[in-house]
């Protein structure tokens, strides 16, 4: 045994039979520093890394940005751990140190064995609702063999001390090889689909959010979920909030297109309808061949901002022009928070099931700690309550601003303080982000902007759940308007999207991009369309055919909407269905449901309707999750 080894606790060690009890001490400590260094290592340097690399995809940052936190973590954890070790061995000695030694194992073991094998929710970071109730079954399976694990090592310590201390050495080296050897091999293949030629890469940055043009501003919020009936609800109970909205006009039979965001982004930022015509990431690009909308504003002098993270809604050409789009290199700004988010991922899988209530998170939680933008309600709540805006000379800006807005989960008070994220009570959380959204106008009001701006607030869709059929909030304040909050009950529609930008911004050409909302008189007849999807149906990639998220499409089932309002109990099949490959083929002859003439499901206001089940027979059966039909047979 080598003087270093049994010097770090200074041991005192009697006369006679010295070098017994030397070699004791000496395993005693090589135990406790094997113990230590297999817990440290496995929580606070392998399960980052190894969470990271397992859910890369999912978020923006690279590992060269954060690697030294968890490594830095484990040797101030170890050396820590084991300080605490020396004091217990100076308070009692041997066996302190040994029941010590054996307590940091059972940690480290059950570690280990909770985030491979008992970890209750699974896959990568998806944002997808979680719930305490749910994994009752988890909580106790975990619970017994934490407590076995601790029970039997203590109770094996009792009866075979020295045989169990070396179990404690050989199992440690194991847990640390295994590891080790996993972790190189996870960052071999991390570093083969990693391009480390170029620290630089394009992205949409925060750049200009809270800078204003001097000489005009038409401005965009897109309240991500916020739907019609939620503003309904808020009118009856909080009337008093058209004070707070001067100049802006309710259209109150307003109806979107699609079901969630994706879609919905790419038509309001090309002006066009999607009917799957070709694969959806090429007819993107192909939108843009011809003039669209955003290019009348930058001819007429708008520097172009269009903040979202679905940065596949914008067509290639349009991301030159906007002036917000840069090639820079990522970075983390806020090194505090991510730490947290690090280690609270980690927490999350790690620790047992029962505290996931604690450490929960659905993959939002490092959007806006870089400098890149992400549509997170409490970055922009806190930068415009803690930020400084200002005015950019001699410019006209065109801002589309895409924030989570009234998306569950929902984490915005009815006072538009942050709050821990719930799934309930989303019109109190839609009133709170539209007071948000309030209060970043009442920056232009401060700043003598506010007249000279059109603004819109509106949401890419209303309630999302797979199935429903529901309409998006929209309000319009033109250029100069100064007239009291009215409202407007003509049948506008989303797909006069860029139409009613170019209107409210005065340009006069804006009838080449189709008919304003402004324009619709309240006799109009006007046709208006919804194309119903489900999500978990899965997507189409033309080139590898399978189901894929990212790149494929998904089945369309049109409905028309009538003039008088937009309540989703008057939307009516047209018997129009266009396939994942585009074909347009008669609803009814392939959809059990319509089939079954059974009745839909409209119920309360912000549920959704039975989805379309297909028969075998439709042209996109064979591209189509069936297992997203099993809950409804």
């Amino acid at each position: 045994m080598s003087k270093s080894a049994t010097d770090f606790f200074k041991l005192r060690l009697p006369k006679g039979n010295q070098m017994n009890i030397r070699h004791r001490a000496g395993e005693n400590e090589i135990n406790v520093i094997l113990a230590v260094i297999m817990l440290t290592f496995t929580f606070f340097l392998f399960a980052p890394l190894e969470l990271y690399i397992a859910n890369k995809d999912a978020l923006w940052f690279s590992v060269n940005m954060f690697w030294w936190m968890p490594v830095v973590t484990f040797f101030l954890a170890s050396f820590v751990l084991l300080i605490f070790g020396k004091i217990v061995y100076k308070l009692f000695e041997t066996n302190g140190i040994q029941i010590y030694t054996l307590f940091v194992f059972a940690i480290g073991i059950c570690i280990w064995i909770q985030g491979n094998f008992l970890n209750a929710v699974r896959g990568g970071l998806t944002g997808a609702e979680f719930n305490i109730y749910d994994i009752k079954k988890e909580i106790i399976i975990d619970l017994c063999v934490w407590g076995v694990v601790f029970a039997g090592l203590f109770m094996l310590n009792a009866k075979y001390k020295n045989k169990l201390h070396k179990i404690v050495k050989y199992v440690s080296i194991l847990i640390l090889g295994m590891q080790l050897l996993t972790l190189i091999y996870l960052n071999i293949i991390y570093m083969r689909d990693t391009d480390f030629r170029y620290k630089q890469t394009e992205f949409i940055s925060k750049e200009g959010l809270y800078e204003f043009g001097s000489d005009g501003n038409v401005i965009v919020f897109v309240l991500d979920m916020f739907d019609d009936d939620y503003f309904k609800d808020i009118l009856k109970e909080s009337p008093e909030i058209k004070n707070k909205l001067e100049g802006f006009t309710y259209f109150n039979n307003y109806t979107g297109l699609y079901s969630t965001t994706e879609y919905s982004l790419t038509s309001m930022l090309t002006g066009q309808v999607f009917k799957n015509e070709k694969p959806h990431n090429i007819w993107v690009e192909d939108c843009a061949k011809d003039k669209i909308y955003i290019d009348e504003l930058y001819e007429n002098g708008y520097q172009i901002y269009i903040y979202t993270d679905i940065d596949n809604a914008i067509p290639n050409r349009i991301k030159e022009m906007q002036s917000n789009y840069v090639n820079a290199e990522l970075k983390i700004t806020n090194k505090k928070s991510f730490y947290i988010c690090l280690y609270r991922l980690v927490a999350c899988k790690y620790l047992p099931n029962i505290f996931k209530k604690f450490f929960y998170m659905n993959g939002n939680e490092f959007d806006g700690l870089g400098n890149k933008f992400f549509p997170s309600n409490k970055e922009f709540r806190d930068s415009i309550y803690n930020g400084v805006f200002s005015i950019k000379d001699n410019t006209k800006k065109y801002m589309f601003i895409h924030i989570f807005g009234a998306h569950f989960p929902y984490d915005i008070d009815e006072d538009g303080n942050y709050i821990k994220a719930t799934y309930t009570e989303p019109v109190k959380h839609a009133k709170g982000i539209l007071k948000v959204t309030i209060d970043y106008m009442e920056q232009l009001k401060k700043l003598g902007l506010y007249d000279n701006s059109a603004i819109i607030i509106t949401a890419d869709h209303g309630f999302a759940s797979e199935g429903t059929l529901t309409s998006p909030v929209f309000l319009v304040k033109k250029m100069n308007a100064k007239k009291e909050f009215k409202i407007n009950n003509v049948p506008a529609s989303q797909k006069n999207f860029g139409a009613t930008v170019l209107d409210i911004a005065g340009i006069e050409s804006y009838s080449v991009y189709g008919t304003s909302d402004m324009d619709i008189k309240n006799d109009d007849n006007v046709e208006r369309y919804f194309y119903q999807y489900n999500l978990r149906e899965g997507f189409y990639d033309f080139e590898k055919e399978i189901n894929n998220f990212d790149e494929g499409n998904i089945r369309l089932i049109e409905y028309a909407i009538p003039s008088q309002n937009n309540s989703a109990q008057n939307f009516c099949l047209t018997g129009n269905e266009y396939t994942v490959t585009g074909e347009v083929i008669n609803h009814y002859d392939y959809c059990l449901t319509c089939q079954e003439e059974r009745d839909w499901e409209y119920g309360t206001h912000y549920k959704p309707v039975r989805p379309h089940i297909c028969t075998k027979d439709n042209p996109g059966y064979k591209y189509i999750n069936k297992g997203f039909w099993r809950q409804f047979k």
